[in-house]
């Protein structure tokens, strides 16, 4: 088996995972040491193979390829970082269909299911033996008259000034609505629980096959989150003002007046590896509890 092994995307370790140049390696290590080929991408060695003096390490017994070749060449990947690094991978890693296990470095983590402290024998065990499921995560393609981007939480078009902007909505080339506030996002179930949440959308279970529309801000108070089939298209027109394009957090770039923006389902899938041992099982709702506090009764001490 030849298993990719990818680490978060800052460039560096900061102080909350100042161990991780040693977990890469020592993962690295198990991989080898099991009998399976180890792959590491160049910015991942660039930035986490490195002795104790910030020398660059050249292990012989690991292979360093770009993405591009890691795509053409992996049976799975394991990514050990946050949700941002996953979304990051997944992107690049989209056309190859590679299943990827992330083993959470982040904050929140909901689409990395191992702790960053579990074994890594167990992880090899669970990889090998098939113990885990695939679930496969759509994702949004955002056309303009420059090109298009893949998004696998959201696209989210706000206001570039401090003035809110207008737009109008169309849904399968059919008018929809017309607002004014600070902008609209376009988010998939997987992007339900991230930016969407904290502009008061739903939470999406992962395999429902829908989009969702959430306004941000918008001066008309009836004017609320939107779910729609994820076959339909979704076309923004800004009427009015100035705002920015971002592609999972990242900026595209800035658009004007009567510019519009296509969104719709992109043909790529991402499989996520969930892991299904006596160990480490997933569970969503498990995830959802664990990660928004959903046990913590009101009055109840927390232990």
């Amino acid at each position: 088996m030849i298993i990719a092994v990818i680490g978060r995307k800052t460039g560096s370790a900061d102080a909350a995972h100042s161990n991780l140049c040693k977990l890469l390696l020592d993962f690295a290590d198990t991989v080898y040491s099991r009998g399976h080929i180890v792959m590491v991408d160049t910015e991942t060695h660039m930035n986490f193979f490195r002795d104790a003096n910030g020398e660059l390490l050249n292990d012989p017994n690991i292979m360093f390829k770009p993405l591009e070749t890691i795509g053409n060449r992996a049976d799975l990947a394991v990514i050990f970082g946050g949700d941002g690094t996953m979304l990051y991978t997944a992107k690049a890693l989209s056309q190859y269909n590679i299943p990827m296990l992330g083993v959470n470095l982040g904050r929140l983590g909901f689409i990395t299911d191992v702790p960053s402290d579990f074994p890594h024998d167990s992880i090899i065990d669970m990889l090998v033996n098939n113990e885990y499921t695939t679930e496969k995560r759509h994702m949004l393609m955002v056309s303009d008259i420059v090109g298009n981007r893949l998004a696998l939480n959201d696209v989210v078009i706000s206001r570039a000034t401090a003035k809110v902007i207008e737009f109008k909505i169309f849904i399968d080339h059919e008018y929809a609505y017309q607002a004014r506030g600070d902008g609209l996002m376009v988010s998939t179930p997987t992007g339900s629980t991230a930016y969407a949440m904290s502009a008061g959308g739903p939470i999406i279970h992962p395999t429902a096959r829908v989009l969702e529309l959430v306004p941000i801000f918008p001066q008309t108070l009836s004017c609320r989150p939107l779910i729609i089939n994820d076959t339909s298209s979704v076309s923004f027109e800004l009427v009015s003002g100035e705002a920015n394009i971002l592609v999972d957090g990242n900026e595209v770039r800035k658009i004007s007046e009567g510019m519009t923006i296509e969104i719709a389902k992109a043909d790529r899938k991402i499989d996520f590896i969930h892991p299904n041992t006596d160990k480490l099982r997933y569970s969503y709702y498990h995830t959802l509890r664990e990660k928004l506090n959903w046990q913590h009764l009101p009055g109840t001490p927390r232990i």
